[in-house]
């Protein structure tokens, strides 16, 4: 086709689409542009509303009555969790004590015993190290 009409046409015909390729982008980029423009206006007014109402709303728990903290949901989850994690850690100790007297550390004095009983309460200075 390019070869009947000519490479004078090939290039001006190319040199078009490139223009017109280029005013394309320009619009486009123009467009998207404003749109994000008015995009993150909108997020900045949502954030700043919200940010206006949680903190009228808001009552720092050290601020609320004792019963009312007490009855708050995040007392309630810490007191479930401690509670599972207590009665885990004694049934360890519970039956680690089986479990090493049969390995022979009544032979010993249950040193070996004592020393996992002393770094069980020890074991929380290693938690930041775990992934």
């Amino acid at each position: 086709c390019w070869t009947k009409i000519g490479k004078k046409t090939q290039r001006l015909a190319t040199e078009e689409m490139d223009r017109a390729v280029h005013d394309v982008v320009a619009v486009v980029r123009r467009d998207s542009i404003r749109r994000a423009s008015e995009i993150m206006e909108r997020q900045e007014s949502i954030i700043d509303n919200e940010e206006e109402s949680t903190t009228d709303q808001y009552i720092l728990i050290a601020n609320r009555p004792q019963m009312e903290q007490l009855m708050s949901s995040q007392y309630i989850t810490l007191c479930i969790f401690f509670s599972f994690h207590q009665a885990r850690n004694t049934f360890t100790l519970t039956t680690t004590r089986d479990f090493l007297a049969y390995l022979g550390d009544d032979e010993y004095g249950n040193k070996y015993l004592s020393i996992f009983t002393l770094l069980t309460p020890v074991s929380v200075l290693g938690l930041p190290f775990v992934d």
